[in-house]
């Protein structure tokens, strides 16, 4: 019969955590049965999977939350699962201060990053890569099906697809469905927003909404798709605005646009409130951020435009200068 699974040593040699002792525990415990092999191997791929890069988690107050989820209950009790038991070390191992991670299944892995500050970067099976911005939850399978590459997903991502003609990528999204066999775009999709938008940066998309299905969309390199769900229509156009993608490369940038235009996108790449009055809705300025703090923004915006910002209870105001 399998010993306990010491999911204590288990959690603390994914983190790096692990003395010599333990680490000649555990292997001795792996060795014991195929069954427990298999076990660490599948718990080692998730980890693999979800865990970022120079992540240093704080293991023995972890664990402590780890068993409060756990309780008593073992491996052998009828309806557990042990992947399931195995996200809940992941999660207590401190992704709470990261992102967390949720198996829902045996065959299903959720990333999601709502507490977040910075996006992330997940590899998926397939090698595609995934650039995951704040306030996202992305789920996809440890091993896709021999036919096709699906995925659920919903917020706002960079997606960098494997090339595989033979089987086909989809991404099911607030009822829009995305399809590639290859390509790069950036998708941003908010269950409560009213409107999906694709940018395509390299190669063919097709794009389509529940309601209309039949009207599937071809959307080339340099073209923006938009689905409106509150009128159920789907269009596309040229996309000579790079600025759908500042969220990842940190470059936001205009050129002959007026203050007043230009302070919503200000306001949501820095995530801080920014207003001006009517005043400002004349003029045309040009100017570019280049992954400056939001104090080096404020600067730049007062040399170009000839203004001052004022922090007013966290909200900042730009004033004319008299």
């Amino acid at each position: 019969m399998t010993k306990e699974i010491p999911y204590d040593k288990i959690a603390r040699y994914l983190s790096g955590v692990c003395s010599e002792a333990e680490i000649k525990e555990l292997e001795i415990w792996k060795a014991e049965t195929p069954e427990n092999k298999q076990m660490f191997e599948e718990m080692k791929d998730t980890w693999n999977h979800a865990t970022p890069p120079e992540y240093e988690p704080d293991v023995e107050a972890a664990l402590v939350k780890t068993s409060a989820k756990l309780g008593e209950q073992k491996a052998g009790q009828s309806g557990f699962s042990w992947i399931k038991l195995a996200a809940a070390i992941l999660i207590g191992v401190g992704l709470f201060g990261t992102y967390k991670i949720f198996i829902e299944s045996e065959k299903l892995i959720e990333v999601n990053t709502i507490a977040l500050v910075e996006p992330v970067e997940i590899n998926l099976p397939d090698g595609s890569m995934v650039t995951l911005n704040t306030e996202s939850v992305l789920k996809y399978p440890r091993k896709f099906r021999q036919n096709i590459r699906k995925i659920v997903f919903e917020g706002e991502a960079y997606f960098q697809i494997a090339p595989d003609k033979v089987k086909p990528f989809l991404i099911e999204s607030n009822g829009s469905t995305t399809k590639v066999v290859g390509t790069e775009f950036n998708l941003k999709s908010f269950k409560g927003d009213s409107e999906i938008t694709l940018n395509v940066t390299e190669g063919l998309v097709f794009f389509n909404y529940e309601e209309h299905k039949e009207q599937e969309i071809q959307v080339a390199a340099g073209e923006v798709a938009r689905i409106n769900k509150i009128e159920n229509t789907i269009q596309k156009s040229e996309s000579p605005d790079r600025n759908f993608i500042a969220w990842r490369t940190g470059i936001l940038e205009f050129r002959n646009k007026t203050i007043k235009d230009i302070l919503p996108e200000i306001s949501r790449f820095y995530k801080t409130e920014f207003e001006c009055d009517s005043n400002f809705n004349k003029e045309l300025v040009s100017i570019t951020f280049n992954k400056q703090t939001i104090q080096e923004a404020i600067e730049d915006m007062e040399l170009v435009f000839g203004v001052q910002i004022i922090d007013k209870e966290g909200k900042y105001i730009l004033k004319q200068i008299e």
